[in-house]
């Protein structure tokens, strides 16, 4: 399935019907500027732009809810970061160039039964679309508590298709301290990733505590399990989400496999809905990746390259720089499409007769070399 739904968009019509048609056909006229007589890439924005207006306009024609349109100024960003998910089809009714604007006419086919997709068929379609990223879970400590936590959030994960690196390698090898950094330094989570296999790190700390009350003569304990953890991309060290989850249970003094038990799960489940969410976002509109460029000359060569980039290759929308030391800057490219159509448009690009060669591409970043 190429057209994935947004899960927050899922959840609100779960918890408010939509009384709308399966699809409903709309006109939009989209337009973008031509930079450089590119006319090409203005046409393409000019096509993305009316797709994203019709979806625009079907939305707020079917959603009659009053609760969910207060909510919609909540949801709007969400929705529109992936419009293109929404159309089933498009037709071309005119086109033309106005001046240094490029016009767009669509009639597009916009469905609305898709808010309604089973969670479980949107995961699998998500993973499928991400190359089934490998997952690495890791309980900082050698507690019994860590591995009880770890052990059900790998069997959540396992259970929905994800596959799972076996950690059990780098906790002989990396010590606890090193564990702990791996949230805050980028640099060793990338390390970790490259030498274990996982493009995902999912980082887990446990903390427990049982206290008495009595029923009658009888004394029981609360026994109460905090989970909390952070979902970490391996090959930029950014964090894609972190949550906590608690459980208690009435027991024996310790007794704290189930309360663990549930709240792995439960956070296991959180933590999937946000990365998923990410991920959609990406698949269905524009993300942020990583752009290393390495044998710049000048910062003056930095500013064209960032020039090009952003009126000359395809798919990108926003370009911030990250760092420079007189030779290699780093990039963060809001990019909409695939990361290696990016590669193929930069190794065809001339920059003051230079040509770039690429050096590594992982899901979220590209190294490239000028020549």
């Amino acid at each position: 399935m190429k057209r994935l739904v947004f899960l927050a968009v899922v959840a609100l019509a779960a918890a408010f019907p939509l009384k709308a048609p399966a699809q409903t056909r709309v006109k939009a006229v989209g337009t973008a500027a031509i930079h450089k007589n590119l006319v090409g890439i203005a046409r393409d924005r000019a096509i993305d732009n009316a797709k994203r207006l019709a979806v625009e306009q079907s939305t707020r024609i079917f959603i009659q809810n009053e609760t969910l349109v207060q909510n919609y100024a909540v949801v709007y960003d969400r929705i529109f970061s992936r419009f293109s998910g929404y159309i089933n089809g498009y037709r071309i009714l005119d086109e033309k160039r106005k001046g240094d604007e490029y016009l767009v006419t669509i009639e597009a086919d916009v469905g609305t039964a898709k808010l309604k997709e089973d969670l479980d068929t949107v995961l699998k379609a998500v993973l499928a679309e991400k190359s089934n990223p490998r997952l690495m879970v890791i309980f900082i400590g050698e507690s019994r508590e860590a591995f009880v936590a770890e052990g059900a959030m790998v069997d959540y994960f396992l259970s929905k298709g994800f596959k799972v690196v076996d950690s059990a390698r780098v906790r002989r090898l990396t010590g606890t301290g090193q564990l702990r950094e791996l949230g805050n330094d980028k640099s060793l989570a990338r390390k970790m990733g490259r030498r274990y296999g996982a493009e995902i790190l999912i980082l887990g700390t446990v903390s427990t505590s049982s206290h008495p009350f009595r029923v009658g003569d009888v004394e029981m304990f609360t026994n109460r399990a905090v989970v909390s953890a952070r979902v970490i991309k391996s090959d930029t060290g950014d964090v894609m989400a972190s949550a906590s989850e608690e459980n208690k249970l009435a027991g024996g003094r310790d007794a704290y496999e189930e309360p663990l038990q549930r709240a792995a799960q439960k956070l296991a489940e959180k933590l999937t809905e946000k990365a998923v969410a990410w991920w959609q976002k990406e698949l269905g509109g524009s993300a942020d990746f990583v752009l290393v460029v390495e044998g710049l000359s000048s910062y003056g060569q930095l500013n064209r390259l960032k020039s090009i980039l952003s009126e000359e290759t395809r798919g990108v929308q926003r370009v911030n720089q990250r760092s420079f030391d007189g030779s290699r800057a780093e990039l963060d490219v809001q990019l909409k499409g695939k990361l290696r159509f990016l590669a193929n448009d930069l190794v065809n690009l001339n920059l003051d007769g230079r040509r770039f060669t690429v050096k590594r591409q992982s899901a979220n970043m590209l190294v490239v070399r000028l020549r």
